[in-house]
């Protein structure tokens, strides 16, 4: 799922958490300051993953820290399942499922085959059986 897919679900999270717009651009993005629902930390923020691929929530109370928190971050999903209401988690998982699309579907190509589609190996004339047992001796 794209980034402006996510984007009503971020918004939902932001109004849950109630979260209010940071002065600080993370990751070249707009982030919110918003209350950890784990500790209660006030500087816990809202922000675009690095890779631009998902939100994500990122507490600074943790332990490498001296802090106490246990959660860390988590990902936009978690946060939809954990904290968001029915009605979203459904919507969710309906916007999950009209990411695929059959356009997109490439097949695999040069594929090795398995089983009974196998062709069958005949023997190279002139090779002796050294090529198999330093393969066996390899295994070792």
């Amino acid at each position: 799922m794209e980034l402006l897919e996510q984007e009503p679900f971020f918004i939902d999270i932001v109004s849950i958490l109630r979260g209010t717009k940071s002065k600080k651009k993370i990751n070249v993005s707009q982030s919110y300051t918003v209350k950890c629902p784990q500790c209660g930390c006030k500087q816990a923020a809202l922000i675009t993953a690095r890779d631009r691929g998902t939100y994500k929530l990122i507490c600074p109370n943790v332990p490498k820290n001296n802090g106490h928190c246990t959660l860390g971050s988590l990902t936009l999903r978690e946060l939809v399942m954990r904290f968001a209401p029915t009605q979203t988690r459904t919507k969710w998982h309906k916007a999950r499922r009209k990411q695929w699309r059959k356009a997109d579907w490439h097949p695999i190509k040069n594929r090795t085959p398995r089983g009974p589609s196998l062709p069958p190996t005949e023997p190279v004339h002139g090779l002796t059986d050294e090529i198999g047992r330093l393969r066996v001796k390899g295994l070792h």
